[in-house]
């Protein structure tokens, strides 16, 4: 049986960072599977590289810091360029027809619903 040899840990380190700047995110079992060692071993890389700024550590694997991929809470990606939501949202608005049924997050628009016609039969689905 042929033994892969075990890569040290400092390469690996950079080795982690460069399929983040080529993947944006890596989940830990794929590094698992690609570097051929223990989950606990992948966690406690990352959470050094973490600890270090080198990555950001997420639930289930890690990415780039400030990366566009970075998991953000809601609260704040509800906020987060809310006029060009807003702006968009009338935009679509001519482009509902009675009786459509709409589908949106948690939340829909404000102006969107405050724009629909008196006596209008679309359907909000949040």
């Amino acid at each position: 049986m042929h033994k892969q040899q075990q890569i040290p840990q400092s390469r690996r380190h950079e080795m982690i960072i460069t399929l983040l700047r080529q993947e944006g995110f890596v989940t830990t079992e794929a590094l698992v599977q690609h570097f051929n060692v223990t989950p606990q071993t992948i966690r406690r890389d990352l959470n050094e590289l973490d600890h270090q700024g080198k990555i950001s550590r997420h639930h289930g694997g890690a990415g780039l810091p400030n990366s566009s991929i970075e998991n953000t809470r809601y609260g704040e990606r509800k906020h987060h360029l809310s006029a060009e939501k807003d702006r968009i949202a009338m935009i679509r608005l001519g482009h509902i027809a009675d009786i459509d049924t709409l589908f949106t997050d948690a939340q829909p628009p404000i102006p969107l619903m405050e724009q629909l016609k008196p006596g209008q039969t679309t359907v909000v689905v949040c």
